[in-house]
């Protein structure tokens, strides 16, 4: 084996030990790395109505803030996506209130009679009074 051989062969040697050096020094911190569920993960949840993907991705990176700094980054991370989710929600419920309700038929019944007993009221305000003041029970 000539000497340049040998030279190469010590060289790749050394960098394999460095390598194995390496991994076994920082294995115990690859255990902070948050594990992110990848779409199997995610299509196993519940389905929500609001995209909490922010947050989420905020809640697992939060962790691995070290510096004053990032964890003042992490921070203000995580109130933007609870503030975004706020947001979001907020939005989600306005839409609901705004989408027509569906009616069956013991519902347009009740819509019907309230909207008889508004007429009533308003027709003469005093017949109201009449009536609550006699149906009221007496103080003894």
């Amino acid at each position: 084996m000539k000497t340049s051989h040998k030279v190469v062969l010590l060289g790749l040697t050394v960098l394999a030990l460095a390598a194995v050096l390496g991994l076994r020094l920082t294995g115990d911190s690859l255990d902070i790395i948050p594990r992110f569920g990848g779409r199997r993960a995610r299509a196993t949840k519940q389905a929500s109505l609001v995209d909490q993907h922010l947050l989420e991705t905020a809640r697992k990176l939060a962790p691995l803030a070290v510096t004053p700094d990032e964890q003042q980054f992490a921070k203000d991370a995580l109130q933007a996506a609870d503030h975004d989710v706020s947001l979001a929600f907020a939005s989600a419920l306005r839409a609901a209130n705004r989408a027509p309700k569906p009616h069956n038929a013991g519902t347009q019944a009740l819509e019907e009679r309230i909207q008889q007993l508004e007429a009533e009221i308003n027709a003469d305000p005093n017949k109201l009074l009449i009536r609550t003041s006699w149906q009221m029970p007496r103080k003894t």
